[in-house]
């Protein structure tokens, strides 16, 4: 993954893949999404999010790390 994200494309990325804003606690947006167990947890405000913070929403997202640029 060369490209940095910043937490603005995270959550762009998790609205159109159904995610929506449940609540935002302290510096974090907490997202929910009707069928799924957790939520996800969104840095806020971040220009550039550490690659390994990510990695790991990606995963949670269930898709690609090349499939996220496809859905900015």
């Amino acid at each position: 993954m060369s490209r940095t994200y910043s937490s603005a494309d995270l959550y762009k990325v998790c609205t159109r893949l159904g995610w929506q804003l449940d609540r935002q606690s302290g510096s974090h947006l907490v997202l929910v999404k009707p069928g799924q167990p957790r939520p996800i947890v969104i840095p806020a405000g971040r220009k550039d999010l550490a690659p390994f913070i990510v990695s790991k929403i990606v995963h949670q997202l269930g898709i690609g790390k090349t499939d996220l640029a496809e859905y900015l």
